[in-house]
């Protein structure tokens, strides 16, 4: 198996290519758990989950730790077959613990996932901003950088902020 050095430890780690990530393109992901609330649980990996919250009707991206470019981008395309299935229109998307983005995934989400989101039928994201100050300066640059139009993104300090919003 592929493996990676973690920026923070500079530990090897072997890089999550399992079939929750690699087969997802634009498949229905039938793999999902559903738990005993109605929700459903798409990904849960050691550095990102990806989960349906039935009762609030949005999806729900956690990153827990850093991932390599092939893990982001796949997690991201992940994200799009959940709003599929779901038909969601809201995102809400926790980059507390994000490290830093590369520039070319900052161009690859800017240009070619945000709208592919907009296609999926994605309205609304929140972000929850990242707890280091340089992932935040790259999303104040991202978002300088976002296409206009179709989907409103807002960021905030908290989670709590973050659900609020989404709820409106």
């Amino acid at each position: 198996m592929p493996r990676s050095a973690d920026p923070d430890s500079g530990a090897p780690r072997e890089l999550d290519r399992g079939r929750d990530i690699r087969y997802c393109g634009h498949r229905r992901m039938s793999h999902a758990k559903p738990t005993p609330s109605g929700d459903k649980v798409y990904l849960d990996t050691p550095y990102l989950s990806i989960r349906w919250e039935s009762q609030a009707s949005r999806m729900v991206v956690e990153w827990k730790a850093w991932a390599t470019s092939a893990e982001f981008r796949a997690a991201y395309d992940a994200i799009l077959v959940a709003v599929g299935e779901n038909r969601a229109s809201r995102l809400l998307i926790d980059l507390r613990k994000t490290r830093v983005l590369a520039e070319e995934d900052q161009q690859w989400l800017a240009e070619n996932w945000v709208p592919r989101s907009v296609q999926a039928g994605l309205l609304s994201t929140a972000l929850v901003l990242p707890e280091r100050a340089l992932p935040n300066l790259i999303l104040e640059n991202l978002n300088d950088h976002m296409p206009t139009g179709g989907i409103e993104i807002s960021s905030f300090g908290t989670l709590e902020e973050a659900t609020a919003w989404l709820a409106g």
